[in-house]
This record gives structure tokens, sequence and C-alpha cells, in this order.
């Protein structure tokens, strides 16, 4: 194996590991569930947890990503409240009405809504991929909901909440081109993010109930700190990292494991039942994943071309 293969496949083995951190998030909610602590201060604890450890990793290695411009401040500020405080209270909340391969399954249609989105906000084009993208994944929502099936094993307010964390979701990659645009990197973008999405919650997160909530629960603060950096900072540094390697579409692609993950963990720890329609319906929200992101890797060629 050359040089160049080798370097390929340690940064498609980043992209794949910050995907199969992703996937343990339900298993870090379920498990502190019990101990009282609500999604939002759950949220709360895991962007502080995700802030200061980005904010060391800056500090050591990449003091100028720290920098930014005042006048840009909305951007992070739409990232880490409209994306990620309000997808992510979303997510747990359907995590702890769902079976976890339902809740990330409904996380992932998170592309279709950036296709919607992009359509209004930036006049990109309609064409048959992105049509049949939509199909794959109402169709994929509709199996994993259990309508199609006539089964029904998702409730209603789960179904709005899985589908409102993969809009609030979508929202990050919408605001990232803003981002991306006015020249900030990856580990800039997310540390401030996360900073922003911390400090919005406070007002919310009814702090002086935290302490009796984590001491009712052995281990609880161990847990917190393991979400912070299992299912936030590694993640977003090897996917970072593996963005240097390939292109944003195939790391999409790779990504797209994070709901099998979860749905392998609902199994083995919470023996969630795995029914035939819902690995039809993750199948297609997959699909639709992998549609998308050959979409607009067609369109950079063309553009290069």
């Amino acid at each position: 194996m050359n040089h160049e293969n080798q370097s390929s496949l340690k940064h498609t083995a980043s992209i794949l590991a910050s995907g199969s951190l992703w996937g343990t998030i339900g298993l870090f909610v379920r498990v502190l569930t019990p101990s009282g602590l609500t999604s939002l201060q759950l949220v709360f604890l895991r962007s502080v947890v995700t802030a200061l450890g980005l904010l060391a990793y800056l500090l050591i290695f990449r003091r100028e990503a720290l920098k930014i411009r005042l006048k840009d401040i909305w951007v992070f500020a739409g990232m880490g409240i409209l994306s990620v405080l309000f997808f992510s209270v979303c997510y747990f909340s359907t995590i702890q009405m769902a079976d976890l391969s339902v809740a990330a399954v409904l996380l992932y249609t998170s592309p279709v809504f950036v296709m919607l989105l992009s359509l209004l906000l930036f006049r990109e084009k309609l064409n048959a991929r992105k049509i049949l993208a939509l199909c794959c994944c109402l169709g994929g929502c509709a199996l994993v909901s259990g309508v199609l099936g006539g089964a029904h094993s998702l409730t209603l307010p789960a179904l709005i909440t899985g589908l409102l964390s993969g809009l609030g979701y979508s929202l990050y990659g919408i605001f990232g081109k803003f981002a991306v645009k006015k020249g900030y990197g990856a580990l800039t973008t997310t540390f401030y993010t996360f900073l922003i999405s911390a400090v919005a919650a406070i007002p919310f997160s009814g702090l002086g109930e935290i302490p009796a909530k984590c001491a009712a629960q052995s281990g609880s603060v161990l847990l917190i700190i393991l979400l912070g950096i299992v299912t936030s900072v590694l993640p977003y540094l090897l996917y970072t990292y593996g963005l240097t390697g390939i292109s944003a579409s195939k790391a999409a692609i790779f990504a797209s494991v994070e709901p099998v993950v979860a749905m392998l963990l609902g199994l083995l720890f919470f023996g969630e039942p795995l029914t035939l329609s819902a690995v039809a319906g993750m199948a297609l929200v997959l699909g639709a994943v992998v549609l998308l992101s050959c979409e607009g890797k067609s369109s950079k060629a063309k553009g290069n071309g």
C-alpha cells in the first residue's frame, strides 16, 4: 500500500470513527436520564464540556483559530442557538421517547432540510436527483415511524421532535456556509458555536437543580464529561482531520454510519426491537444522504471543469 492510499485510509477511518462516536449520544442520554436531568440540562452540560475541551485544544495547538471579527458573531449565534441548542434539545427528547435508531434516522433527515432551505436562501435548482432524495427521505420516515407498516411504533410527539432535530441540524450547514465564506475554519466555528450554545442555555437550564440531580446518580459527573468528550470534542476533531484528506460529500456518506451504530447500541444495551420496516426506512433515509452527497460532488466537479 503506497503512502497516498495509507493517507486516504487514515482520513476515511477518522470520518467513520467520528460518525461512530456521534452514534453513542443516545447511550449516554439514556444512562443519564434516571438522574432527572432534562434534555435542556444535558445539552447545556454537553456544550460546556465541549467548549472547554476545544478551548484547551486551541490554546495548546491553534491559538490563532480563536480570533474572530465581532461583526460576524451573528453567524456563530445562529449555529449555537438556532442549530446546536435547538436540534440537541429536540434530539435528546426524541431519544427519551423513541428507539435510539429511530431518533438517529429522523436526525438524518437534515440533508433534505438543507436542500429545501438552500432552494429558498441560495436559489439552488431543484433536479431529479434532489426530488428522488426527498421521496426516499419521506418514505424512510414513514417506514421508521411505523405508518406504512401499520405498527405505529413511533408516537406523534417523538416524530415531531425527531423531524425538528433534523431541521435544527440542517441549520448548522446553512449557517456553516456563511462561516466558510467569511474565512473561518471548522475548529473556530465549532468552538464558538458550542460556547454560545452553552451561554444561551443558562437562563433556561435550571442551574440550581443540576448539582442535586448529579448527586442522585452515582458516576453522573464522569458520564457528563464523557458525553462532551466522546460525543462532541473527539468526533469533531476527527471529522475536521478527515476533511483534510477526503471531500465533504464522501465524508457525509461515511459519517452516516451514526444511525447504524445507534441501532446496534439500542439492540445490545436496551433490547430495542429491530423491525423490517425500520431497517428499510433507515436504508431509504441513508440513501437520500448518499444521493444528496453525490449531487454536491458532481456539482463541484462541473464547477472545476
